[in-house]
C-alpha cells in the first residue's frame, strides 16, 4: 500500500471531532420520539479508519451507547460501518460514496426473527454538519425510520 490513501478514506476522516445529534425515532406505529447522542470520534490505525463513541438517550428506550468502527476497503470499493450498541445490536454496515458528500449504506441481518434490512445515508451539508437518514424494514415491512442532523462542537 503507498503513503497516498484513497479520496474515500482521507474523507471518513471528516467524522474527527465531537458531535451533538438530534434525531427522531418514528416507530411502525406512527409514533414519533426524539433523541440525543454525544459523538467523540477519533482516528484509528494510523488514520485508515475512524473510532466512535456515542452515548445517547431516546425517549421511548431510555438511554444506550455504542461503538463503532468506520473504513474504506480500497479492494472492494466499500465504507465499512460496524457497530455494536448497548440494545444487542451488531451490525457491519457496508456501502459508497454516491459523490464526494454522501454515502449510503447497508445492513442486512435478522431483527425480531425476521429478515431486516437498514439502509443510511449520511449527506455532509457542511463540514460541520451532517444529515443522517436511516430505514429499517423487517418482514419486508417499513420497521422504524431514524433521522437527524449532526453539529460538529469541535
Amino acid at each position: 500500500m503507498g503513503e497516498e490513501q484513497p479520496k474515500e478514506r482521507r474523507a471518513l476522516q471528516r467524522w474527527v471531532g465531537r458531535w451533538a445529534v438530534d434525531y427522531t425515532l418514528k416507530l411502525a406505529d406512527g409514533t414519533e420520539h426524539p433523541g440525543t447522542m454525544a459523538v467523540e470520534a477519533a482516528p484509528m490505525a494510523k488514520g485508515q479508519g475512524v473510532l466512535m463513541e456515542a452515548v445517547g438517550e431516546v425517549a421511548a428506550l431510555g438511554p444506550w451507547e455504542a461503538h463503532a468502527l468506520w473504513g474504506f476497503d480500497a479492494e472492494g470499493q466499500e465504507v465499512h460501518w460496524f457497530a455494536v450498541s448497548s440494545m444487542g445490536e451488531v451490525h457491519d454496515h457496508a456501502g459508497r460514496w454516491t459523490d464526494e458528500d454522501t454515502f449510503e449504506l447497508e445492513w442486512r441481518g435478522v431483527e425480531e426473527g425476521q429478515e431486516a434490512v437498514e439502509r443510511t445515508t449520511f449527506r455532509w451539508a457542511s463540514r460541520d454538519e451532517v444529515a443522517m437518514e436511516t430505514v429499517v424494514n423487517v418482514g419486508g415491512t417499513l420497521g422504524h425510520t431514524i433521522s437527524g442532523t449532526w453539529r460538529r462542537e469541535r
